[in-house]
Parts: structure tokens; C-alpha cells; sequence
């Protein structure tokens, strides 16, 4: 997992503020592979104003995934079991807390998503992340191109990472 920090202390991580969030721009539950991978940007009040932190959060050694949806709702992040990927014309899907415990040398989260659209929870062994910190510019009204701070790179804010 090149490029990856292992996250050595799991509830830390999901718990430096009161409230963790992360807006999803995907997921994906690979069952052979034992790995829950999550992409989106998370929030930070230590990252520079007018920046945002971009992560890729690997889940390994997934035993357990569940994800569950209120009966009746209907949305793209409704439709498939194992998979997500936002739209830039859909309402963003948000994890607006986590919860972590140690179960039998395992960790089990559940990550509460917005607007009533369930959860997931997962048992797994380890959690690793790739961070990117980007900047946001103004191109139009309505439209901003993001920047590898690092790098200077110019990247599709929907996919961070892809490339």
C-alpha cells in the first residue's frame, strides 16, 4: 500500500473533534480482498484556509460489512450493497459520525450517514489512508478547479485520487 500511513490508534482517528465528517465521493466493499475503501474529503480545522483535506481510507481485514438503508429510500447510494460513486449533479452523501470499539482484537465502526440514509458497519483489522491537501480556485461563478498543495497538480475534485 504504497503512498498509505497506517492508522495506528483507530478511535483517535475517528474522534480528534467533536463530530467526525467526511463528504463520501465513493465506496467500495471488495469482499475477496477483505477491504472497505472509502474516498472523500474530510474535516479538518487544522488544514489552511481555503484548503481541504482529500483521504482515502482502506479498511483491511474486513470480516464484517453491513450496510443499511430505511426501507423505501431510493437514491443511487440506495441501489447497490458493496458500491458508491457521487454524481457531481447528485446531493452529496456525508458521514456525519463515527463510532469505534475493540471487539475480540478487532475494530468495529459504525459510520452514520446524513439525510436518513442508514449506515455502515464494519469488523475489521487495520485501517490505512492516503491524504492529499487541495486547494480550491474560482475559475466561474459557479465552477472551481482543485490543486495538489504538494504537487501543483490540477485534479477532478470527485476523484482525488484517480490517475
Amino acid at each position: 500500500m504504497q503512498d498509505y500511513q497506517e492508522v495506528t490508534d483507530v478511535r483517535e482517528f475517528f474522534s480528534p473533534y467533536p463530530y467526525w465528517s467526511c463528504s463520501v465521493f465513493g465506496f467500495e466493499y471488495r469482499p475477496t480482498e477483505q477491504v472497505f475503501q472509502l474516498v472523500g474529503t474530510l474535516l479538518d480545522f487544522n488544514v489552511e484556509r481555503g484548503c481541504r483535506k482529500f483521504v482515502d481510507i482502506q479498511f483491511t481485514g474486513v470480516e464484517c460489512f453491513h450496510k443499511s438503508v430505511p426501507k423505501g429510500y431510493h437514491s443511487p447510494y440506495a441501489a447497490s450493497p458493496h458500491r458508491y460513486e457521487q454524481q457531481p449533479d447528485e446531493r452529496m452523501v456525508e458521514v456525519h459520525d463515527a463510532s469505534t470499539t475493540t471487539q475480540k482484537g478487532k475494530f468495529k465502526t459504525v459510520l452514520e450517514m446524513t439525510y436518513l440514509m442508514g449506515n455502515i458497519t464494519l469488523v475489521y483489522e487495520r485501517v490505512f489512508i492516503k491524504v492529499k491537501i487541495g486547494r480550491g480556485v474560482k475559475t466561474q461563478p459557479d465552477q472551481w478547479d482543485y490543486f495538489d498543495v504538494a504537487t501543483g497538480q490540477r485534479f477532478d475534485f470527485y476523484r482525488p485520487f484517480a490517475g
